[in-house]
């Protein structure tokens, strides 16, 4: 299967990954791979923020992976697939800090991310999406470079006051702030 096959136009929006933040992602993988029987399919390790990624998926009875995870061929497999999978989000050295938590998120909702959602949903009948609201925006630039994303649209406070964002070309990493009502033009325009 390709990208381009399962990315086509017009389809219908799937659900590509879960996410879990994990303290301990030696215990986590265990956990996963040999009490639930998944399987680790790709990895991302990103030095410069010390954080690692891990994807595992439950494959059908009798189907092998023979991939190495984070490999360029892993990577095309991760984001080709149709299975959901578990993304494990690791912090290195979490797991022997005994103050480390993670931020529960928003104590009180400003309506960002139903904001940010609502034009997900909307964008994806236009073009193929993914929808990133995990770590800094600088770790999220850096995973949609590395998948090939070709444009990154932020939503931010100013989003709710102006119903503009900003879209950053991955080639250029050129960022232009833009009105919501835009943003499919833009991309019509730019790809």
């Amino acid at each position: 299967m390709n990208v381009e096959e399962n990315r086509g136009l017009g389809q219908r929006p799937s659900w590509q990954q879960s996410m879990l933040r994990v303290k301990d992602a030696k215990a986590s993988l265990d956990f996963y791979q040999n009490k639930l029987g998944m399987t680790l399919i790709d990895k991302y390790d990103f030095a410069k923020w010390k954080f690692s990624l891990y994807f595992l998926v439950s494959l059908q009875p009798g189907e092998k992976y023979e991939l190495t995870p984070g490999t360029p061929e892993a990577h095309r497999y991760l984001w080709a697939t149709d299975k959901v999978a578990l993304e494990l989000t690791h912090n290195w050295g979490s797991e022997t800090d005994k103050d480390f938590s993670y931020h529960p998120g928003n104590a009180e909702k400003d309506g960002l991310p139903e904001k940010a959602m609502s034009l997900f949903n909307d964008l994806s009948q236009q073009f193929p999406c993914v929808y990133d609201e995990q770590g800094s925006i600088g770790k999220r630039y850096y995973r949609q470079d590395e998948a090939g994303t070709p444009f990154g649209i932020t939503l931010d406070h100013d989003t709710l006051e102006d119903n503009s964002v900003t879209i950053r070309e991955r080639d250029s990493m050129k960022q232009t702030r833009i009105p919501i009502d835009k943003i499919a033009t833009f991309i019509s325009e730019n790809k």
